[in-house]
């Protein structure tokens, strides 16, 4: 799932996700896909707090 026009809106605290690439799998409920927003790249877009992340059902981070 590439998140170029998808943006992540997730319910816990949040960091920067620079450091990722843009190709993430989500697994679980622990976050909401809205599509549709804007061709900025996706990088400076998602936040996620990558230990709550993983608590509450999110894949591994590739």
């Amino acid at each position: 799932m590439v998140f170029d026009n998808y943006l992540v809106y997730w319910t816990k605290s949040t960091v920067s996700l620079s450091m990722f690439p843009q190709t993430l799998f989500l697994v679980g409920n622990a976050v909401n896909i809205v599509k549709e927003i804007h061709q900025t790249p996706i990088r400076s877009m998602i936040n996620i707090d990558i230990m709550q992340w993983q608590e509450h059902g999110g894949s591994s981070l590739y």
